[in-house]
């Protein structure tokens, strides 16, 4: 069952939900980079090589990794 929110206060959290579903869910964007696809198969595995393939402390090397990945693929 649906239930249709018109003058709720609770408005703008459905319409944030319903972006995020819409951007990041079915079209593997982001709430920050509308229009982008940038949870790819090969930005995942690239995320997972960095960051699970190799654990690493926390802080500068994090920062160095990411510095590293370049732009978005």
């Amino acid at each position: 069952m649906s239930v249709k929110v018109t003058d709720s206060p609770a408005k703008p959290i459905y319409a944030a939900a319903k972006r995020f579903v819409d951007e990041a869910l079915r079209q593997d964007g982001s709430m920050f980079t509308s229009g982008k696809q940038i949870w790819s198969s090969v930005a995942l595995s690239d995320f997972y090589e960095r960051f699970v393939g190799q654990p690493e402390k926390l802080g500068k090397q994090c920062d160095r990794n990411m510095t590293a990945a370049g732009p978005q693929r």
